[in-house]
């Protein structure tokens, strides 16, 4: 389909880590994610959020202990289709793409995420409901 081989029914995307001295690849999470659509490194890189389009969330990846990667919901969504692209502030606040199709909302949105997973706030734009990058 449009958005790829991958949805709330048939998920198959996955997140992988790389060991760039021993140049070797494991998954995080294999074949369980429906649309992963960004990435982002908490500021002391201790957490990777993930947002998950098709689902409406982002979730968040703990390594504790070494080499044992917990995951946990960290912002569940209602509303919109989904976010489609993530970045993190250097003081802890994570900004969140929330897609939407035109013919549902006129404005886009970009959420606000404190580092608890709170929505802060929203930042409308005004005409541009299809959002699908931040940097």
């Amino acid at each position: 389909g449009v958005f790829g081989h991958t949805s709330i029914s048939n998920a198959k995307g996955s997140i992988f880590s790389v060991n760039l001295e021993t140049n070797q690849m494991k998954p995080l999470i294999y074949q369980l994610l429906a649309f992963p659509s960004g990435l982002a490194l908490s500021p002391n890189e201790s957490a990777l959020f993930v947002a998950e389009m098709c689902k409406n969330r982002i979730l968040r990846l703990v390594e504790y202990p070494s080499g044992s990667y917990h995951c946990s919901t960290f912002c569940q969504f209602s509303g919109r289709f989904g976010p489609t692209a993530i970045a993190m502030h250097n003081k802890g606040c994570l900004f969140v793409a929330r897609y939407d199709f035109p013919e549902y909302s006129k404005d886009g949105l970009i959420s606000v995420i404190r580092e608890r997973g709170e929505i802060e706030s929203e930042i409308k734009i005004p005409g541009c409901p299809e959002i699908t990058g931040l940097s």
